[in-house]
């Protein structure tokens, strides 16, 4: 057994709870049977935080291996056992890859082979045309003849080696092929952790309310191995678990078919990236086609259109890939952040808009100079989180002082002010800012947008503004301007947000953003147009990939709090008969 080293400094409960299942027994993972699925290994009590950063750090660093090298080799075998219930079935198979991603130059073949049934899939892609060949032997019965057939697409100039492998509905099958060389989106999807310096990291993401066919709700876990080389950071051995448990009780029928369990294993020899030139030879992208095969009609695939802005400079893309490069790469991130508002007269005229804003009653009812928001924010991927918020100068009917925290399984969000608690559970990757959300933690006020989705939506302007200094660091500035349509004092609006970011020239990281709404309603003179609200938002200070304290990620409730389970439904909060609204 893995015999981790104990340390003086231990990680948090918190890190130990959310980072559990990551490492194992080294013999138990080499002995997996290939015919047998067995469980995931068994994991340590706890991961440290320095362990953490250094596996997620590792899987960029693999991930970069593959997409920046002028061209990539491998070859792949891989075997997968998979346990529907009704039985266990192996399939195992082969993938060579050789690309060029920059020039689209592509030649993948994959062969698999299941009981008698052999197939050979092959894409070859050479910068003009992706040619997918396929052959299918069947199961060698007297009425399943071999299937042998080809497809041309032409490769548009907006064309990407991965969309166009969409297009024609060609999915590698290695975790080298299919995510760090070819899939756009891939990120750091779990709680990943290495500790040796042999390149061997340990991966674990749990998802829930997962709905099968069968009916039942499950929770699926899935534990991968991966096995870099030490100079290259290229693949030598990937391995995965995947296990599911019911959460309602057995299936309705235990007889449908689905993935109770499974375990992949893929060896990768042969692999190496291009030096120098990095030119591979022009034959391996010959598209010569083999004798006996017949064009089959390309496959109608709708695919979404990709969220880009609808306008964007160059400065402005560069730094964008920067703010977006550092963010899916942080660990963890610590803020205190302050937001004032500001109100200004919606005129063509500076002067006049000065002169009214002068003329203000400093206390009308919807004036904003006074508003202060103060945000303490610690956050660690995947879904762990600390955040409060404290308001002052509002009206007591608009204050706030709240407490959230997400533990990894749930997110718990304390009204502090009447001590009421809500929980929310969290069910799936990705899901904090929702439950958050829900759970009554409201950031109405955007400044941690950023941190939980994509900075730039699709049809956003986004325009550099060049550097400058803010607190005597430098910053970069970006405008994202989106504009849409909103109903404004019962009437019809054209709305137009224009965000000025801030971005760390070091790190890549947001120092401060500047929000302006401006609105323009139909049908009303100049004169009687909303006026513009302006949020800022100050970072500082900000700290990328510290550790966070030690129990951050835990809620301890106050004696006699008063809780209320949002996951709740209405008639259970309200009660029954004729008792009125329950209380807790």
């Amino acid at each position: 057994m893995m015999v981790i080293r104990r340390r003086a400094s231990l990680v948090s409960a918190a890190v130990a709870i959310s980072t559990a299942l990551l490492l194992t027994l080294h013999d138990a993972a080499q002995a997996q049977a290939q015919k047998s699925v067995s469980p995931a290994p068994a994991a340590p009590k706890s991961v440290l935080f320095s362990e953490a950063l250094a596996g997620r750090r590792l899987l960029y660093a693999a991930r970069d291996a593959y997409r920046n090298a002028p061209a990539v080799r491998f070859t792949a075998t891989w075997t997968e056992t998979v346990d529907q219930g009704t039985g266990k079935e192996t399939t195992t198979g082969t993938e060579t890859v050789a690309a060029e991603p920059r020039a689209r130059r592509l030649a993948l073949t994959s062969e698999t082979a299941t009981g008698n049934e052999k197939r050979t899939r092959r894409a070859i892609a050479n910068g003009d045309t992706l040619l997918v060949t396929r052959f299918e032997s069947g199961s060698g019965g007297e009425n399943t003849a071999p299937t042998r057939e080809f497809l041309r697409l032409p490769l548009n100039s907006e064309d990407t080696l991965p969309r166009a492998l969409q297009q024609v509905q060609f999915t590698p099958r290695t975790q080298a092929a299919a995510l760090l060389l070819l899939e756009p989106d891939w990120s750091v999807r779990g709680a990943a952790a290495s500790t040796s310096t042999r390149g061997e990291v340990w991966e674990t993401e749990t998802a829930r309310s997962q709905q099968y066919a069968n009916n039942a709700l499950v929770n699926v876990t899935r534990t991968r191995r991966y096995l870099l080389d030490p100079k290259t950071r290229l693949l030598r051995r990937f391995e995965e678990w995947v296990s599911t448990e019911p959460l309602n009780g057995p299936a309705r029928n235990a007889r449908n078919a689905y993935v109770r369990a499974s375990y992949r294993r893929e060896e990768y020899r042969q692999a190496r990236v291009g030096g120098g030139g990095g030119a591979l030879p022009a034959s391996l992208f010959s598209q010569a086609l083999p004798a006996g095969y017949k064009e089959a009609a390309l496959p109608s695939v709708s695919l979404p259109s990709a969220p880009e802005p609808a306008e964007m400079d160059e400065n402005a893309r560069r730094l964008l890939q920067k703010w977006t490069r550092a963010q899916e790469r942080l660990l963890s991130y610590y803020a205190q952040i302050e937001v004032t508002f500001r109100r200004e007269q919606n005129s063509d005229n500076p002067e006049e808009a000065q002169q009214q804003q002068q003329q203000q009653r400093p206390n009308r009812r919807n004036d904003w100079s006074n508003w202060r928001i103060l945000y303490s924010v610690w956050m660690q991927k995947p879904n762990r989180a600390r955040l409060t918020i404290d308001t002052t100068g509002m009206a007591d009917r608009r204050a706030r002082s709240l407490l959230a925290v997400a533990d990894g399984a749930q997110v718990t969000v304390q009204d502090r002010r009447t001590n009421r608690v809500r929980t929310q559970a969290l069910t799936e990757r990705n899901d904090l800012g929702r439950r958050l959300q829900q759970a009554g933690f409201n950031d109405w006020a955007g400044v941690l947008d950023w941190l939980l989705a994509p900075p730039v939506q699709e049809k956003d302007r986004v325009v550099y503004r060049g550097r400058t200094l803010l607190d005597g660091e430098a910053v970069d500035l970006l405008d994202i301007v989106r504009t849409t349509i909103e109903q404004e004092r019962g009437k019809e609006a054209e709305v137009t947000t224009t965000t000025t970011v801030a971005l760390g020239a070091t790190d890549g990281l947001p120092r401060q953003t500047v929000r302006r709404r401006e609105a323009t309603v139909s049908g009303l003179f100049d004169r009687d147009q909303p006026d513009d609200m302006v949020i800022t938002a100050r970072y500082r200070p900000v700290r990328k990939d510290a550790e966070p304290p030690a129990n951050a990620f835990a809620f301890v409730a106050p004696a006699n709090t008063p809780s209320q389970d949002a996951n709740r439904n209405r008639r259970e909060r309200r009660g029954g008969g004729g008792g009125g609204r329950r209380r807790n």
